[in-house]
């Protein structure tokens, strides 16, 4: 009788590559898209200059700093061009931390108030150690291009507010400064926030504020969507903020992207404008486009709340099913192991 063996290790190898191949597959960031794609879809390239626009050389840019304030003028004088109504909210605020600083949040609004808008945030500083390209100049950048492909398409249902936020580094001042009970967010509806902890990597969906029903409706709106619900679970076991804390304390429901692979050049010289990954880049700002389209679809003057499990298949679609499910199939599995 032959011996099974080198069968079995073969179907175990094969497997096993099948299963790597498809890991590489879900974490793979996507092409980049050039100067030529759609007036209103993402392009990495057009981003890519706005972000060696506002970064021409390797300056960090902690709030105050010149080149900070170079990076905001630059930013209001393109949401200006776009059509924007643009301003800049200065201001003295405290953090959640104690740290207080001067405070220059960017604020542009596209389409007529009356309902509640979508908000896309980024933040324009960086830490002094770095000059912050990905961290977060790669978000604003985000934010200027979603803003004309917003623009250069057929109107939203709802207004779109993108809110460049300043002191994120030295603890979250400008989003306090922008939720400061005045009611100046009160007339916003959803967020959605976008960072980076690396150079590079697939965008990520990390964290979640609230428990609204759409938010899997948006996640299945993405392109290329990498999520998990177990990963807002894990980062809320994790000390670190950023200005979702600060937004979804105030109640607003939204969504988290970020990309963390090259996390070795997080907060350091080597984040600059030639370790920026362009299809990282792609990815993120797609993911960010799709979502605000998606948000400004749904009714978020009177949202529906649900606890749901969701996750991504190869980054290729979204299962999503309710709590109540997740717990019946849970008990099921422990049923068939004690079996």
């Amino acid at each position: 009788m032959p011996d099974p063996r080198p069968a079995r290790l073969a179907a175990a190898v094969a497997l096993l590559a099948a299963l790597a191949g498809a890991a590489a597959l879900r974490t793979a960031p996507v092409p980049p898209r050039g100067e030529d794609a759609p007036a209103t879809a993402f392009s990495a390239a057009r981003a890519l200059r706005i972000v060696r626009e506002l970064a021409p050389d390797r300056s960090p840019r902690p709030t105050g700093s010149p080149a900070d304030l170079r990076a905001i003028d630059l930013a209001v004088a393109r949401l200006r061009a776009l059509g924007l109504e643009t301003e800049v909210r200065e201001t003295f605020g405290c953090g959640p931390y104690g740290v207080c600083a001067p405070v220059r949040n960017v604020v542009a609004r596209l389409g007529p108030p009356g309902r509640k808008a979508v908000l896309l945030v980024a933040h324009h500083d960086s830490v002094p150690a770095g000059p912050g390209v990905s961290d977060d100049l790669s978000g604003v950048a985000i934010v200027l291009e979603v803003a004309r492909a917003l623009a250069a398409g057929p109107p939203l249902p709802r207004p779109f507010l993108a809110v460049i936020t300043d002191a994120e580094e030295a603890g979250l001042v400008g989003a306090e400064a922008f939720a400061d009970g005045s009611g100046r967010a009160a007339g916003a509806g959803a967020v959605v926030n976008l960072e980076a902890r690396g150079t590079t990597g697939p965008s990520i969906m990390f964290e979640t504020s609230g428990e609204p029903a759409w938010t899997a409706r948006a996640l299945r709106r993405l392109p290329h969507p990498v999520a998990t619900s177990v990963a807002p679970a894990v980062y809320a076991l994790i000390p670190n903020d950023t200005d979702l804390t600060v937004l979804g304390r105030e109640g607003l429901p939204g969504l988290n992207l970020a990309f963390a692979l090259g996390v070795v050049r997080y907060h350091t010289p080597l984040d600059d404008v030639a370790h920026l990954d362009p299809r990282s880049l792609q990815h993120q700002g797609e993911n960010a486009l799709a979502l605000v389209r998606a948000a400004a679809d749904e009714p978020l003057e009177t949202p529906a709340r649900a606890r749901l499990v969701y996750f991504d298949l190869l980054a290729l679609g979204v299962v999503s099913y309710g709590a109540p499910l997740a717990v019946a199939l849970a008990g099921a599995r422990l049923v068939a192991a004690a079996a």
